[in-house]
């Protein structure tokens, strides 16, 4: 049987709206069971913002309503599983801070959708993913001591991916197991080249390798049939694998800022390029201006 004072309590608190928040504070006076959960929002509002950074009970509460949390301290973070309450959490940030491993009750939020984890020194994912299926974005980031395989292990459901500036020097060829896969970035690491079984990541649409140490693209990359955007930038390139014309979905390619000579004989069979970036490459003007003759429709830069 609903419980519907307690219903309304919960549908005041959980508001946007400052009056409701307010009158929701006010009917938990008293009453133990609605001042329980005033005290989850209390207890996750100071393990997420610095001592320095107070403020009323009302706008702490209308601070934890939000579709985004970041949390901001510079202290060990360790998030109570009164979390719970915060139905509206659609992504949740952990910034320049410690973190212990997060609670269970993550996984009651209906709406969370992405985790962020930013310089945070982790040799360890905080949160066993894999109890998580209805997170699919994952950003990691500045934690140079995290295994990519520790990433696989625990998140092979993801949709999408960030593992910028991490440091990593290779991709293990189990990457193969992110089937769920759509958009992966790895820009600001020291890959020298990346393993054929990035071909096996058959949804993916969007990869970004800039920034890294490439001389060359494994021909299994003509395999990632849903590709449109492939960025590339800063890197030692000087010629892309034929295979790469069976990418008939490929839309933008970003080759600025490599070593390439001459244009990519490629190129020409890849109709449906709307954006070419050539940019920084020693290649006379001459030889870029036959993109023009290849894709009249495609704009360069």
């Amino acid at each position: 049987m609903a419980n519907q004072p307690l219903d309304n309590f919960l549908r005041l608190l959980h508001s946007s709206d400052k009056r409701n928040v307010a009158l929701a504070l006010e009917m938990a006076k008293g009453i133990p069971q609605f001042h329980s959960v005033v005290q989850d929002y209390q207890d996750v509002y100071q393990a997420c913002f610095a001592k320095s950074i107070q403020a009323p009970p009302t706008l702490q509460v209308m601070a934890l309503n939000q579709s985004n949390l970041r949390v901001n301290t510079t202290q060990r973070v360790t998030i109570p599983g009164g979390i719970r309450q915060l139905i509206s959490l659609e992504s949740l940030h952990f910034v320049d801070c410690q973190i212990a491993p997060l609670p269970d009750e993550l996984g009651t939020l209906p709406k969370l959708r992405v985790l962020f984890f930013s310089n945070n020194e982790l040799t360890q994912l905080p949160i066993e993913l894999s109890k998580f299926p209805h997170i699919h974005l994952l950003f990691i980031e500045h934690n140079y001591a995290l295994p990519f395989e520790t990433i696989l292990e625990q998140a092979p459901h993801v949709s999408e991916l960030d593992l910028a500036h991490m440091r990593y020097q290779e991709i293990p060829p189990n990457i193969q197991q992110l089937t769920h896969l759509k958009n992966l970035r790895l820009h600001n690491n020291f890959l020298s080249q990346l393993p054929p079984e990035i071909g096996q990541l058959k949804n993916l649409k969007s990869l970004i390798v800039s920034r890294n140490h490439l001389r060359s693209l494994p021909a299994a990359i003509g395999t990632l049939s849903k590709l449109y955007k492939l960025i590339l930038t800063h890197n030692q390139l000087t010629e892309l694998p034929f295979e790469m014309a069976h990418l008939q979905k490929l839309e933008l390619l970003d080759l600025c800022n490599n070593q390439f000579k001459t244009l990519p004989p490629v190129l020409k069979h890849l109709p449906n390029l709307r954006e070419v970036h050539l940019s920084n490459n020693p290649m006379p003007v001459s030889e870029k201006a036959k993109l023009r003759d290849w894709l009249p429709h495609c704009r360069t830069a």
